[in-house]
């Protein structure tokens, strides 16, 4: 995260050049590809933190669905 924090600091500078800002992008941009790639390495080891702790790894939280309503409809999902 530190490589998109640097990119964005650049580019909100005021003397900021267009190839180090790409140069700054493209590092975060593979910083990110490699993270992403090694996802479940990180959630393992968290798994392995949460273990150490002694804390419940629990990582997936599923959103409620809800129907979109208008003004004038009435509320059938809830009470």
């Amino acid at each position: 995260m530190s490589a998109i924090n640097a990119a964005s600091m650049y580019l909100q500078s005021k003397d900021a050049d267009l190839l180090k800002a790409t140069h700054h992008l493209e590092i975060a941009f593979d910083n990110l590809s490699d993270y992403r790639n090694k996802f479940t390495d990180a959630v393992d080891e968290a798994t392995g933190i949460c273990q150490l702790w002694g804390v419940e790894a629990k990582f997936r939280d599923t959103r409620v669905a809800r129907k979109k309503r208008h003004f004038d409809e009435l509320a059938e999902d809830t009470r």
